[in-house]
């Protein structure tokens, strides 16, 4: 059961993927900037762990997704004790993305996972982003809905 704060319903070009006006949605590359931390003793590096193996389960399944292109993830480094990752996921376009938000996605690990924050952005990654020893940075930030753009 999810207890901590849950940013999962993202939107592309101010369209979620479950309105009306999805079939509208671009028809670029998306890509998707998901962060999970895991419940306290979840560890999916574990093989021994159920968590592992349905976390195997989930990256093959959303590779089947049509209009999927590649995922990247990675563990953040932190000083929490509690297991986070960071899933890039390249979409060939926003139905890719929509299909993927429609879909079973990552239910599977729903049960290990304390809090989400799941993103999304018109962009394709550089094709050798991580051929070399890379490191990625992301920032998030939300400005406050009373902030004036005047």
């Amino acid at each position: 059961m999810l207890t901590g704060h849950v940013d999962s319903r993202p939107y592309l070009s101010n369209i979620a993927h479950n309105s009306k006006e999805a079939d509208q949605l671009p028809a670029v590359p998306v890509l998707s900037i998901i962060h999970f931390t895991f419940h306290a003793g979840v560890n999916i590096s574990e093989p021994s762990q159920l968590a592992s193996i349905l976390w195997q389960k989930y990256l093959k399944f959303v590779s089947t997704i049509p209009g999927f292109q590649q995922l990247y993830w990675a563990p953040v480094d932190t000083a929490s004790l509690d297991q986070q990752v960071i899933i890039l996921i390249q979409w060939d376009s926003g139905h890719g993305w929509k299909m993927f938000q429609s879909s079973l996605g990552f239910t599977m690990v729903l049960g290990y996972i304390q809090n989400i924050s799941n993103r999304c952005i018109q962009l394709t990654l550089p094709a050798n982003l991580f051929n070399f020893d890379s490191v990625l940075e992301i920032v998030s930030f939300q400005f406050s809905d009373t902030l004036s753009t005047a």
